[in-house]
C-alpha cells in the first residue's frame, strides 16, 4: 500500500484525477491496470498513456523481475514516442522515474530509496547516506561521501566526511573529518587533533613538488629546536687505537687537488643536491676529532722540543761555566 500512495502522489502532482469506489477503476474513462510487458513500447504499437503491471519486465529498470507497476504518460501523438514514466517493484519502496524523448532506451533513475536512508546523486547504488558521484572529464572523477561507520580504524573515526577520486576505495579517500580533528590522506590518513598533527605520505609547503621527501618547504622555516635522529654510526671509531688517522700531508695534498676536506661534500655539490643534517653533522664531528687528534700529536711534538730544547739550553749553560773557569 505505501507504493500505491506514492503513486497517488505523483498522479495528483501530474493533475490526473484518481477515482476510487466500489467499480475499483482507476483514472477516467473507466481506465484500468493493463498488463504491459515492454515498458519501452511505442505509440506507434499501440502504447497509451495508463496503468500497467508486468510479471516479466522488459526495459524496466537494471535488474528487474518478477512483478512490477508502470505509471505511463504518453504524447497526444501517438506516432512518437515521448513519454515519462514511473516504475516500481510489487516488493520493495524503490521507485524509478524517466523520460524517453522519444528514445525507449533511455535509462532509469531511482528517485525513492530503500527506507534504510540512502540517498544517492548521479549514482543509482549508493553506500552511503549521502553519495555523491560526479565526473569531470574521460579519465578522473571525484565524490562526496558523508557517513557513520564503528570499525574504520578505531572508534574515534566513527563519524566521517569523505572525497573520494574515481576509484571511490578506502585507498582513495581524500579528506575525512569527526569530532577528533581533520584527517588527510590514506589509510591511515593524516588527521589533526588539538595538539597533535599526523601525517602519512609526503607534504609540501609552498611546493607541489616534494621530489619524495617527507616535508619539503619551498622558503623558510624558524625553530626553537630541531632533532634529527641519525641512522649511520657516530664517529667515536676515530678514537679507536685501530683508526687509521690520515697524515696531515695527505690532507694538504687533498685540499690542493680538491679545494675541499676529505669526505666533505665541494661547494658545487651542496648547491645541486643540498645536505643531509644529520650525515653532515656526523662528517663534521669527525673532522673535529681528527684535528682534536691533530692537536694532541701537535702538542705533544710542541712538548718534546720544549723538553729537548730546555735540556739543550741546560747544556749550553753549562758548556759556558766550565769555558769560563778556565
Amino acid at each position: 500500500m505505501r507504493m500505491f500512495h506514492k503513486l497517488s502522489i505523483l498522479i495528483c502532482a501530474l493533475g490526473i484525477p484518481l477515482q476510487l469506489g466500489a467499480q475499483t477503476t482507476w483514472g477516467v474513462l473507466n481506465s484500468r491496470t493493463d498488463v504491459r510487458t515492454d515498458a519501452s513500447l511505442s505509440g506507434a504499437q499501440g502504447a497509451v498513456s495508463g496503468f500497467f503491471e508486468a510479471s516479466e519486465p522488459v526495459n524496466y529498470p537494471a535488474g528487474a523481475s518478477s512483478w512490477w507497476h508502470l505509471l505511463d504518460v504518453r504524447h497526444s501523438n501517438s506516432a512518437n514516442n515521448f513519454a515519462m514514466q514511473f516504475a516500481g517493484s510489487f516488493f520493495d519502496q524503490s521507485l524509478y522515474f524517466r523520460k524517453t524523448a522519444d528514445n525507449g532506451s533511455r535509462p532509469w533513475s531511482r528517485v525513492v530509496l530503500e527506507a534504510e536512508g540512502k540517498v544517492g546523486i548521479n549514482t543509482t547504488t549508493p553506500s552511503a547516506s549521502l553519495d555523491v558521484q560526479s565526473k569531470y572529464d574521460e579519465s578522473n572523477s571525484t565524490g562526496l561521501k558523508m557517513f557513520y561507520t564503528g570499525t574504520w580504524g578505531s572508534s574515534q573515526y566513527a563519524s566521517t566526511f569523505r572525497f573520494l577520486d574515481i576509484s571511490s576505495t578506502e585507498g582513495g579517500k581524500i579528506l575525512q573529518a569527526n569530532g577528533y580533528g581533520v584527517g588527510v590522506g590514506v589509510d591511515p590518513p593524516l588527521y589533526a587533533s588539538s595538539d597533535k598533527l599526523y601525517v602519512n605520505g609526503n607534504v609540501g609547503i609552498g611546493t607541489n613538488n616534494t621530489q619524495g621527501y617527507k616535508l619539503a618547504v619551498a622558503g623558510s622555516i624558524i625553530a626553537e629546536s630541531i632533532k634529527v635522529k641519525v641512522q649511520s654510526a657516530w664517529p667515536d671509531y676515530v678514537f679507536s687505537p685501530q683508526a687509521n688517522l690520515p697524515s696531515l700531508k695527505y690532507v694538504e695534498g687533498f685540499i690542493s687537488e680538491n679545494r675541499h676536506l676529505p669526505e666533505i661534500p665541494s661547494a658545487g655539490l651542496v648547491q645541486s643536491e643540498g645536505i643531509d643534517v644529520g650525515e653532515m653533522n656526523i662528517k663534521l664531528l669527525k673532522k673535529i676529532e681528527e684535528l682534536t687528534l691533530y692537536l694532541i700529536k701537535q702538542n705533544k711534538d710542541i712538548q718534546h722540543l720544549k723538553s729537548s730544547n730546555q735540556r739543550l739550553t741546560e747544556d749550553v749553560k753549562m758548556l759556558k761555566q766550565h769555558a769560563n773557569s778556565k
